[in-house]
């Protein structure tokens, strides 16, 4: 994340969760930035975060731990890479 901070970026976290939710979250684990919370999803599938997961061979719909970035505000996001829990991303040149 000190790639996005040197790139002066804004970086939020985005989830189907409700605020309650994501607020408690975020404190429990003292995570440094903010959430908007989406809980019917319509900007996580705007940006490809929201689509088909599997589970024990199990199909449904969930959040995709994608990223997004823009380059100036206004902008609209275009997809970045997809994450998978412990990975990261970085800004692209």
């Amino acid at each position: 994340m000190e790639s996005f901070q040197s790139a002066d970026a804004v970086v939020y976290g985005i989830s189907p969760d409700k605020p309650e939710k994501l607020k408690k979250w975020k404190a429990k684990r003292s995570f440094q930035y903010d959430f908007l919370s989406d809980p019917d999803h319509q900007l996580l599938e705007q940006l490809g975060g929201w689509g088909e997961k599997s589970m024990y061979g199990k199909k449904y719909m969930g959040d995709a731990e994608a990223s997004s970035t823009t380059r100036n505000a206004g902008d609209a996001p275009q997809p970045l890479v997809a994450l998978h829990q412990g990975s990261s991303a970085s800004p692209s040149g």
